[in-house]
C-alpha cells in the first residue's frame, strides 16, 4: 500500500493498481485496500472498475466514511437524475454521521444543483464557507450555480472572494483565470494566470493553462517553450499537451516522435499508448499502431484496452477474423463489456450480417446503457428495416442524462419521422433548436413544415441549413420537394442551380444539379453540370455513374461502357461499375461476359445484393448452375429482406429446380414488386405445379388484365391450361 501511495502521488494509475492487487491477494477483506483501489481506478477514468472498488470497500467496512463519501462524488458526477438521487441519499448518510464534512457538503449542494434545486444548493454552499471559508471547492460551486441563475457578477464576486480568503493559493486565482476565459475576457485570464505563476512557479495547472491561452491567441512562439517544459513532467495531464500542440500545428512528424518518447518513458501508461495509437491511425500508419498494442499484449495477454483498439485496427484492414479473435478474449475476461459487442457490430456489418448486427448493438447497450454511439446506431438500423416504432422505444430506453443531448434529439426525431409521429417530432426539433441551430434540426424542421403545408416556413429552415452547410445534398433536395409539391418544377430547378453556383468547387453539388438537370430532360446542361463535376474530383465516381446513365438514355452504349471501363481503376473496389457493365452486357445478350462482371462485383464487395440477384437470374438461365444460383439467391433474400424483385428471383429459381411449395411462398413476398407483372405468371405457373390450380387461374387472369404481352404470359397459359385438362400440369418450366 505504501508503495501504492507514492505511485499515486506520481499519478502513475496503472503501477499503483498492480500493487494494490498484489497486496489484495494477501489482505482480500481488507477495505483501505479496496478505497485505494477505488481511487487509483477513478485516476486511470476506468469509472466501472472504481465503482465496484467502492462498494467493495463499503461492504467490507459499512463506517469507512472515505469509501462512502468518494462512491458518492462519483455518482454526483453523473447526470442521470437517478444516480444524482442515489448520490443524494449516500450523502446524506455520511453527513449524519459527520455534520462538519465540507467534502460531503458540497458533494450534496452539487447534486441538487444538477437536480434544479438551485436555492437550496446556493444555500447549502453558502453554508460551506462559513464553515471553512477557505474552501475554494464550495466557491467555484457556488459561482457555478450563480452562473446558471445569469448572475455573472456574483459568480465573479464568489470566485474573488476565494482569492482573497486563500492569497497564498494559485487554485483560486486559475478558476478565475478560467471563469474569465469562458467569458472571453483574455487579458483578465492571463493576469489571474501570471499572478498564480508567482504564488507557486512549479504549478502544472498554472502552466498548461497559461500556455493554452497564450496559444488560443496565437502566440504560438511564447506558448511553445511552456509547453517543452511541461513535457518532461510525470503527470499524463500535462505532459501530453506539447504533443497535442505540435500536431495541432502541422507538424505531424515532431508529434509522432513526442509521442513516441512518452510511451517509452512509462509503457504501463495507457493514456500515452491510446494517444500514440491515435496519431498512428490518423497518419494512415497502421501497422505501426498494431505493432505497439501487440507489444503491449505480449507484455499483458489480458489487457482489455489494447484488444479492443487492436481490433478496431483490423476492421479498418479487413481483417475480420482477428478482430474478432481479440474480441472473444475481452468477452473471456469480461463478460460484460458492452463496448466489446459494440466494436462486434462492426464487424457484423462488415460481413453482411445486418441481423447479427443489431443482435451485437441490442447486447452492447444492455450491457452498458451509457454507450450512446450503440443505441443511436442501433436505432438508425430499425429506421432503415421500417421498424422506427421500435427505434423510439430503444431510444426512450436511454438514460435521462443522454436525452438532453443534440445527438440522441436528432436521432429520436428521425425515427418519429420515420413512424409517423409528427406532434412527438414537433417538440423535439424546439428541444433541439433551442439548443443550437444544426443542419439536421433544420431540415427536419423543414421536412415537418413541408407536411404541414408550410412551404414558406419550410423554405427558410431550409435555406438556413444550405447557408450553414452549402454542401448538404439532402436540404437542397428536400428544399427542391417544396417547389415540386406546389406543382412549381422551373422554380425547383432554379433553386438548386442557385444553390449549386454557391459550391462550384463541390463535386457531390455539381453532381447532384446534372441529376436533376437529367431528370428535367435537359441533357446538354446536365451532362455540363456532371463534367464540372469530374475536374473538381477526378476520383468522385458517382458523377461518373451519373455521365453513363446520360450515355444509356441517349443509347450511348460504346461511350457508357468506354467511360465505365476507365472508371474501373479508380474504383476497383467499388462494385456498381461491374454492376453497371454487366447489365449493359446482358441487355446487349452478352450473358457470358455479364457473368463475370457480376462475379468481380461481388469480389469488390461479397455482400452486394445487386449484384448476387443479377448473378444468381444469370447463372440459373445461362450458367448452368442451379445449386449456385440458389446460394446466391438466397444470400441476397437473407441481406434484403424488403426487396420483392428478390423474392421473385429467388422464387423463381426454386420454380426451375422443382421446389414448388417453397417457389410459392417465396414468389408470394414479390407482392409489393408492382413495377414487372412477369413476378405474377411466375406465381401463377408455382400455384399450378404446386397443384393449387384455383389459385394459379385467379393469378393469371388478374395479371393478363395488366399486360399480356410478355414472354411468360404464353408459359403461364399454357400450364394452366394443360394443368385444368389434365389435372397436371408438365410443361417445362424453362424460360422461353
Amino acid at each position: 500500500m505504501a508503495s501504492a501511495k507514492k505511485l499515486l502521488e506520481k499519478k502513475m494509475y496503472r503501477r499503483a493498481a498492480l500493487e494494490l492487487k498484489n497486496a489484495l491477494k494477501t489482505a482480500p477483506r481488507d477495505a483501505e485496500l479496496y478505497y485505494q483501489l477505488g481511487v487509483t481506478d477513478l485516476g486511470s477514468s476506468d469509472i466501472q472498475e472504481a465503482a465496484l472498488s467502492l462498494k467493495r470497500a463499503i461492504e467490507l467496512d459499512p463506517k469507512h466514511v472515505a469509501a462512502r463519501l468518494k462512491l458518492a462524488q462519483l455518482l454526483a458526477s453523473s447526470s442521470d437524475p437517478e444516480l444524482l438521487q442515489e448520490a443524494n441519499k449516500r450523502l446524506a448518510s455520511v453527513l449524519e454521521d459527520n455534520a462538519d464534512n465540507i467534502d460531503a457538503l458540497d458533494a450534496l449542494a452539487l447534486t441538487e444543483l444538477k437536480l434544479g434545486k438551485l436555492n437550496e444548493g446556493i444555500g447549502r454552499l453558502s453554508a460551506a464557507l462559513k464553515k471553512s471559508p477557505e474552501n475554494v471547492t464550495s466557491s467555484v460551486l457556488l459561482a457555478e450555480a450563480l452562473m446558471a441563475q445569469h448572475d455573472l457578477k456574483g459568480a465573479e464576486n464568489a470566485l474573488k472572494g476565494a482569492c482573497e480568503r486563500n492569497p497564498a493559493s494559485p487554485g483560486p486565482a486559475v478558476t478565475l483565470a478560467r471563469f474569465y476565459m469562458r467569458l472571453n475576457r483574455l487579458a483578465e485570464a492571463e493576469g489571474q494566470l501570471r499572478h498564480a505563476l508567482t504564488l507557486a512557479p512549479q504549478d502544472l495547472a498554472t502552466q498548461g493553462n497559461l500556455a493554452m491561452l497564450l496559444n488560443q491567441q496565437g502566440r504560438v512562439q511564447e506558448a511553445e517553450p511552456m509547453l517543452r517544459g511541461l513535457s518532461r513532467v510525470q503527470d499524463p495531464n500535462y505532459s501530453a499537451l506539447l504533443g497535442m500542440f505540435l500536431f495541432e500545428h502541422g507538424r505531424q512528424g515532431e508529434a509522432v516522435h513526442e509521442f513516441e518518447r512518452l510511451n517509452r518513458v512509462d509503457p504501463a501508461e495507457r493514456a500515452a499508448r491510446t494517444r500514440l495509437v491515435a496519431v498512428y491511425r490518423s497518419l494512415n500508419r497502421g501497422r505501426d499502431a498494431e505493432r505497439v498494442l501487440s507489444d503491449a499484449l505480449k507484455k499483458n495477454p489480458t489487457d482489455l484496452d489494447a484488444l479492443l483498439q487492436r481490433s478496431e485496427l483490423y476492421i479498418g484492414a479487413k481483417d475480420f477474423a482477428r478482430a474478432e479473435a481479440d474480441l472473444n478474449a475481452v468477452l473471456h475476461y469480461r463478460p460484460t463489456s458492452g463496448e466489446a459487442h459494440f466494436i462486434l457490430a462492426a464487424v457484423r456489418q462488415a460481413q453482411g450480417a445486418a441481423l447479427l448486427q443489431r443482435q451485437e448493438l441490442g447486447q452492447a447497450i444492455q450491457l452498458n446503457p451509457y454507450l450512446l454511439a450503440a443505441r443511436l446506431q442501433f436505432a438508425q438500423l430499425l429506421i432503415e428495416a421500417k421498424d422506427s416504432k421500435t427505434a423510439v422505444t430503444i431510444l426512450d430506453e436511454a438514460p435521462s442524462a443522454q436525452k438532453t443531448m443534440l445527438a440522441f434529439i436528432i436521432q429520436r426525431n428521425w425515427a418519429l419521422w420515420s413512424a409517423g409521429s409528427l406532434d412527438e417530432m414537433r417538440k423535439g426539433i424546439d428541444a433541439g433548436l433551442k439548443l443550437q441551430r444544426l443542419p439536421d434540426l433544420l431540415i427536419q424542421d423543414g421536412l415537418w413544415k413541408l407536411s404541414q403545408r408550410d412551404y414558406a416556413g419550410a423554405r427558410i429552415s431550409l435555406e438556413e441549413a444550405l447557408n450553414l452547410n452549402p454542401q448538404d445534398l439532402r436540404a437542397l433536395d428536400v428544399l427542391r420537394q417544396s417547389y415540386l409539391a406546389q406543382k412549381q418544377p422551373a422554380q425547383a430547378i432554379q433553386k438548386v442551380k442557385e444553390f449549386a453556383a454557391k459550391a462550384p468547387k463541390s463535386a457531390p453539388v455539381q453532381q447532384f444539379l446534372g441529376s436533376v438537370l437529367a431528370v428535367s430532360g435537359n441533357l446538354p446542361e446536365a451532362r455540363a453540370a456532371l463534367v464540372a463535376a469530374t475536374k473538381e474530383d477526378p476520383k468522385f465516381v458517382p458523377a461518373y455513374l451519373s455521365l453513363v446513365q446520360l450515355d444509356i438514355a441517349e443509347k450511348r452504349w460504346g461511350d457508357a461502357e468506354a467511360r465505365l471501363q476507365d472508371l474501373l481503376p479508380i474504383s476497383n473496389s467499388d462494385p456498381l461499375p461491374h454492376i453497371w457493365l454487366g447489365n449493359i452486357s446482358a441487355t446487349k445478350g452478352d450473358n457470358a461476359r455479364a457473368l463475370k462482371y457480376y462475379q468481380d462485383a461481388l469480389a469488390a464487395d461479397p455482400n452486394n445484393t445487386q449484384a448476387l440477384n443479377n448473378l444468381a437470374y444469370l447463372t440459373s438461365e445461362f450458367g448452368n448452375n442451379p445449386n449456385a444460383a440458389l446460394r446466391y439467391a438466397q444470400k441476397a433474400r437473407e441481406l434484403a429482406p424488403g426487396m420483392p424483385q428478390y423474392a421473385d428471383t429467388l422464387g423463381w429459381i426454386l420454380y426451375r429446380k422443382g421446389l414448388y411449395d417453397g417457389a410459392v411462398k417465396a414468389l408470394q413476398q414479390s407482392g409489393s414488386y408492382e413495377g414487372d407483372i412477369v413476378w405474377k405468371y411466375h406465381l401463377a405457373m408455382a400455384y399450378a405445379k404446386a397443384g393449387n390450380i384455383a389459385e394459379g387461374r385467379a393469378v393469371l387472369n388478374a395479371a393478363l388484365k395488366r399486360n399480356p404481352n410478355v414472354p411468360e404470359a404464353e408459359m403461364a397459359k399454357q400450364i394452366i391450361s394443360l394443368a385444368t385438362t389434365t389435372g397436371r400440369a408438365d410443361v417445362s418450366g424453362s424460360k422461353q
